[in-house]
């Protein structure tokens, strides 16, 4: 369902520099914003929400477990919120109210460098597409990386349970 238009996009409800969104099972809308407005997290980053009618949830956006410029999200069937964080080289774990499940300053690893695609597969584990690799991660911070390719671009989880990767190169 789209979002009403707005004359001004959606500043009030912190959407700035967007760079994905998705979409979890209550549909509320979930959109990164890479960068963020009026020093909202430094200015490094937040998440905003919407309903399905279009109404901001997150005035002030959400920055718990370590957003740092976020470039990529995917929610999961229990209302769960994966979120790749560019800037910090690492991932970030929310709960459908915006609490942090993975800690204050997220998960991060050498192994996750520089994620900007994210997807989450049958069993709730998120699958990341980061520089020449596919890395997973489960909410317990357990990392596995899968070299592939030279630069992973986008990903996706099928019904069988296969990880498909874009490799721009």
């Amino acid at each position: 369902k789209g979002l009403p238009a707005a004359p001004d996009g959606y500043a009030e409800g912190s959407v700035y520099d967007s760079c994905g969104i998705a979409i979890d099972g209550l549909n509320n809308a979930w959109i990164t914003n890479e960068e963020s407005r009026n020093s909202i997290n430094g200015g490094v980053g937040s998440l905003t929400k919407f309903d399905a009618s279009g109404n901001v949830l997150s005035a002030a956006g959400f920055t718990s477990g370590g957003i740092y410029f976020p470039e990529a999200i995917a929610a999961d069937v229990d209302n769960v919120i994966w979120i790749a964080d560019y800037g910090r080289s690492g991932a970030t774990l929310l709960a459908g109210n915006g609490n942090s499940l993975s800690g204050e300053s997220g998960f991060s690893t050498l192994e996750l460098p520089f994620p900007v695609a994210v997807a989450v597969d049958g069993t709730h584990d998120a699958w990341f597409a980061a520089q020449g690799s596919a890395v997973r991660v489960t909410p317990y911070g357990i990392v596995s990386r899968f070299s592939c390719g030279e630069s992973s671009d986008g990903i996706a989880c099928d019904h069988a349970g296969m990880v498909w990767v874009a490799d721009y190169s």
